[in-house]
């Protein structure tokens, strides 16, 4: 699973394939914070190539604290910055 959606870049050429890499569950406080990572392209990830850009998207936590990949997607695409994002 990933999202394709151009973003820019501080180094000029745009993330245009985003994985989230790791999601953190903090029960207390009801969220879940799930880093994005943008690459260049999905053969780049795949190749080993880092990531150009790390975004950490904040979601709150279901009322089952359910947190799957499929959920955690959905929400990071609620996000602005990944509104018109589509799957990958």
């Amino acid at each position: 699973m990933a999202l394709s959606i151009e973003h820019d870049t501080d180094i000029g050429a745009p993330a245009v394939y985003h994985r989230i890499i790791t999601a953190n569950v903090y029960y207390a406080d009801g969220c879940v914070d799930a880093v994005v990572h943008g690459y260049v392209s999905e053969d780049a990830r795949r190749a080993g190539k880092a990531a150009i850009t790390a975004t950490t998207v904040r979601i709150p936590l279901s009322a089952e604290g359910s947190v799957d990949r499929a959920t955690l997607y959905a929400a990071v695409k609620a996000d602005p910055a990944f509104a018109d994002a589509i799957d990958c």
